[in-house]
């Protein structure tokens, strides 16, 4: 005969600490556990009554104990009936309930084992990290989620997960950006046939309108004529120079190298896109650059830095003061809009900001064209802060 209870694992906790519920299986006075994935303080569970008291959460944890217990007695009952549970010991019986408790899933079909190979071929390390958030905050939503397939990710899995989300990240944009790698992922997947599967039919994204992060004219001028502190100098100029270079991303500007300036241009690698980018650098650029040349970087504040991050971080601090809520991100927003207000044409833009496609690039001679252009625009913008 085998019986079944729950049990409140103190074993490996100090006194009066949280400690794992399990399901303790009993024959022949041998027994085996099976994790429940939860726990409480030993003050909120009440032994006789198998039940879980005084926790904010009771009724659903009590509600998914009792429904566990009756899954894995019936689970016993059956395989009892098929004969197959003759001669075996305790932890044999415990493997044979979980094998159909939790059957297990070739690694190409599990999801998570796809999400990380698919974060592994990131080029990007800033894009690594992101997908990085978002497996941590999956595993910590579903303790369960490596053991999941494709089909698992269930409409009602992504509505639960995004609830989880909205405790700690109550912007609908940011969480997005979790959905969105999964969705990557799902995306991915049914391009290599691993499934058909697409829970995002049901579950859709919708975006927040964001605040805009962008400078005016007027602002862009201010900043040219500003009045600041010595120690802040350096910081406005940097944001200057971030704008007058296309709008490129701080860890790129701080990384460059002298070898990286070919016949007047800044030729490098967007980090987090991988895509290479090539920006003229106008006199004003070139201003700010003599003025802060450096030996081993292109700028003597890289030089000397461990994290690009740090400078950044006070680059905004610098900015806020006297733009509220102005940061680093603003300088390549703010190119992106006053090309608009010009009447640059998005496909030129695009080539500014490095986000243009360049699957139909085939020849040499198109590549120049389209960077005249975009040389051309952003000259056109330079001219047009100083009017």
């Amino acid at each position: 005969m085998i019986t079944t209870r729950i049990w409140l694992d103190t074993r490996a906790v100090a006194k009066g600490q949280e400690a794992p519920l399990k399901l303790c299986l009993v024959r022949q006075g041998k027994a085996a556990y099976i994790s429940l994935n939860i726990i409480v303080l030993p003050s909120q569970w009440d032994k006789a009554q198998q039940k879980i008291l005084d926790h904010p959460n009771k009724r659903n944890l009590n509600s998914y104990l009792e429904n566990r217990k009756t899954q894995i007695d019936n689970i016993i009952r059956d395989l009892i009936v098929k004969g197959k549970l003759r001669n075996l010991t305790i932890t044999q019986i415990k493997n044979e309930v979980m094998n159909v408790l939790e059957p297990k899933v070739d690694g190409s079909e599990l999801f998570i084992a796809r999400f990380i190979a698919y974060m592994d071929k990131a080029k990007a390390e800033r894009t690594k990290a992101i997908y990085k958030a978002t497996l941590d905050h999956m595993v910590k939503y579903d303790t369960k989620v490596r053991n999941l397939g494709f089909d698992d990710i269930t409409r009602n899995w992504l509505e639960g997960f995004d609830e989880y989300l909205s405790k700690t990240s109550p912007s609908r944009n940011t969480r997005n950006i979790h959905f969105r790698n999964i969705r990557a992922v799902f995306n991915a997947a049914i391009d290599d046939g691993i499934t058909n599967y697409y829970p995002f039919r049901k579950f859709k994204l919708h975006d927040e309108e964001t605040r805009k992060r962008n400078l005016s004219k007027e602002q862009m001028r201010m900043l040219l004529s500003i009045n600041c502190k010595p120690f802040q100098r350096k910081y406005i100029d940097c944001f200057l120079l971030m704008f007058y270079l296309s709008g490129i991303n701080g860890v790129d500007l701080l990384n460059a190298t002298p070898n990286q300036v070919v016949n007047g241009r800044l030729e490098y690698t967007r980090s987090k896109t991988g895509k290479l980018m090539s920006v003229k650098i106008e006199p004003e650029a070139e201003e700010i650059i003599n003025k802060y040349k450096g030996t081993t970087r292109l700028l003597k504040w890289g030089e000397r830095l461990k994290s690009y991050k740090s400078f950044m971080m006070k680059l905004n601090d610098t900015m806020n003061e006297y733009i509220p809520n102005c940061t680093s991100y603003y300088a390549r927003h703010t190119i992106a809009s006053l090309a608009a207000e010009l009447d640059i044409p998005n496909e030129t833009i695009a080539q500014i900001l490095g986000h243009h496609d360049e699957g139909h690039k085939t020849t040499l001679i198109y590549i120049n064209f389209e960077q005249t252009k975009a040389d051309k625009a952003c000259r056109k913008i330079f001219d047009y802060i100083r009017e």
